[in-house]
């Protein structure tokens, strides 16, 4: 907040449906996502994307001031803007007080690699400038063979040079903590202490940044609000974790196939065959009622259409109108998923939920490959899974798919290792800050829910502790035999289209439509991928060089046949002699 005259930090929410047009636009495909925007930039630009991994408060203020620096060396006349963060090298014109203009001089003196000087630098840049203090911060990086005017043992160290100084001995502020907060600290008291001689204008203008250690004031409101509500009623908890509802199954399945793939801009290659996989275990292995399961049919149809790419833009309309078509409206509201705060539940539990169903609902039937649908859950996360943290340790999890590999010879394989690398998910985010505190994370299923799922070991490994069989038929139960209906919305019946409708092997005009609308845009001219595509006059050609070859065809063959009716009978010795076309007498 202290920066807020340099930098401006906005936050936009990419899991809200609402935001989607605007994240596919700055092509923001997962989370976290951090980009810089300079000043003056174009309208057109997307912005630097930093590919922090480890998104915490310290990694963001380092990559801040580490893009300021590197903009203050491209462009001289920033310096007017925001604080000088290059490092000092001359400090003879500091030792004189001739440097600063009669400014006063306070020198942060630190190692190579610290980014405390350009930190507190930014943190005065405000107050300095409201209060109109002749004081300047600069920030320099020690060396032993420079003479500062004073011996500096420790660092990082603060120098004091007046104006008109005269190569008098610097006053050396001294330092309780050598932290940014201990620094700021020592500055703001030092300034406070010297404040008659710089006449500060505002008195009242604050002089303090709230650190992220300091302790803050809690209200009674604060301190009801943080009571331990976490026993929450058997009852809750057996509707959280001990059902499963067809509600939240379809509105994972709508917002993976609507936000989190359609808010990219275009699919090609290694994401298409990821979403055609994806449809088809959705159209094959969704235990789904009449309605949506007709919607899942157009969606693999219309998909499986495309060879060379599909725009975001155009998925995420198909599947709206699918949904219109058949009279059917997603929940707003999760039911079992639902959080006891925004922030927790919500899409990530539906989504476990859906692909449990799926492995499910594909052992059950016995069908297709064992490994279908986990090859497709292992594509899907790699492609478009939002939080791409999460990615990569699930990918970690499977060991890049050889898991899946080796660990998964029938259908019930399939079942039992999904089921295996949740718990080991749930696992390592036990107390994690994703954590639902009335929900925490725990082993699944519970003994007192399945007390045959346990057998008597030492030790646990999340494997052999369990009997597999019980599990297998613990979680047949549970997500394909007693779904839940609570929460679903019967189709609108002046909407409803499996009356009178075409079969769902077609596609309606305005989904067969939109691919030719949008490629007409002139902002959509430019891709990376190559289409091919065939007008009346391609069309009109090839049915002609199609004729032409068969009439030939058929001409050769008519020679041929003409050449051995028509000439006439040879015999030798006593026998008729037939003609072969090809190679003559025989």
């Amino acid at each position: 907040y202290a920066w807020r005259d340099v930098i401006t930090v906005g936050a936009i929410d990419c899991a809200n449906e609402a935001n989607t047009e605007t994240c596919r636009e700055f092509e923001i495909m997962g989370y976290p996502t951090m980009k810089f925007f300079p000043r003056d930039s174009k309208a057109d630009f997307k912005g630097d994307n930093l590919g922090l991994r480890a998104m915490t408060v310290d990694a963001i203020r380092n990559e801040m001031t580490n893009y300021l620096l590197k903009e203050e060396e491209k462009k001289a006349d920033l310096l007017g803007i925001w604080p000088k963060l290059i490092p000092t090298t001359d400090v003879s014109d500091l030792k004189s007080g001739k440097a600063g203009e009669n400014r006063n001089i306070l020198l942060i003196l630190e190692d190579a690699e610290s980014k405390v000087g350009m930190e507190v630098m930014l943190d005065f840049h405000l107050p300095l400038k409201r209060l109109n203090i002749p004081m300047e911060i600069q920030r320099s990086v020690y060396n032993p063979k420079i003479d500062y005017g004073v011996v500096v043992s420790k660092r990082p160290a603060v120098l004091y040079y007046p104006a008109q100084n005269n190569n008098k001995e610097p006053k050396v502020v001294e330092l309780k903590d050598q932290g940014r907060q201990g620094i700021y600290n020592a500055i703001k008291d030092y300034l406070w202490k010297e404040s008659p001689k710089f006449a500060f204008q505002d008195s009242n203008a604050p002089l303090a940044i709230q650190s992220e250690d300091s302790p803050k004031t809690k209200t009674k409101s604060d301190k009801a609000a943080q009571v331990d509500n976490s026993s929450k009623s058997k009852k809750n908890l057996i509707s959280r974790r001990y059902t499963v509802y067809l509600s939240d199954l379809e509105k994972a399945a709508v917002y993976a196939l609507s936000h989190e793939i359609a808010q990219h801009q275009t699919i090609a290659g290694e994401a298409l065959e990821a979403l055609r996989k994806f449809v088809t275990v959705l159209d094959n292995h969704f235990p789904a009622r009449k309605e949506f399961a007709s919607v899942l049919k157009d969606l693999h149809y219309w998909v499986h259409q495309h060879e060379d790419a599909i725009r975001g833009e155009d998925l995420g309309a198909v599947v709206k109108s699918s949904l219109a078509k058949y009279g059917l409206e997603m929940n707003d509201r999760w039911v079992g998923c639902q959080g006891s705060k925004p922030q927790y539940g919500g899409y990530p539990c539906g989504l476990w939920s859906l692909w449990h169903a799926l492995t499910v609902k594909h052992s059950v039937d016995g069908t297709g490959h064992p490994r279908d649908v986990m090859m497709a859950m292992k594509e899907y996360i790699q492609e478009y899974f939002g939080c791409r943290e999460c990615a990569r340790h699930f990918d970690q999890a499977i060991q890049n798919g050889d898991g899946i590999v080796e660990n998964v010879m029938t259908h019930k394989d399939s079942v039992l290792y999904l089921w295996h690398i949740h718990n080991k998910v749930n696992f390592r985010l036990a107390g994690d800050l994703s954590e639902d505190p009335q929900y925490p994370k725990q082993t699944f299923p519970a003994k007192e829910f399945c007390s045959k799922c346990y057998i008597p070991t030492t030790g646990s490994n999340l494997w052999d502790e369990f009997d597999r069989e019980e599990i297998y038929s613990f979680l047949v139960t549970q997500f394909s035999k007693k779904i839940s209906k609570q929460g679903i919305s019967n189709p609108s019946a002046k909407t409803s289209a499996l009356k009178n409708s075409k079969s769902v092997n077609q596609v309606d005009d305005f989904a067969e439509n939109l691919d030719l609308n949008n490629f007409k845009k002139p902002e959509n001219g430019k891709f990376t991928v190559n289409f091919i595509f065939f007008n009346g006059a391609d069309l009109s050609l090839y049915m002609i060089l199609w004729l032409i070859s068969a009439i030939m065809i058929i001409l050769l063959y008519l020679k041929f046949v003409s050449k051995r009716w028509l000439r006439p009978k040879h015999y030798f010795y006593g026998q008729k002699v037939g003609y072969n076309p090809l190679v003559g007498k025989v």
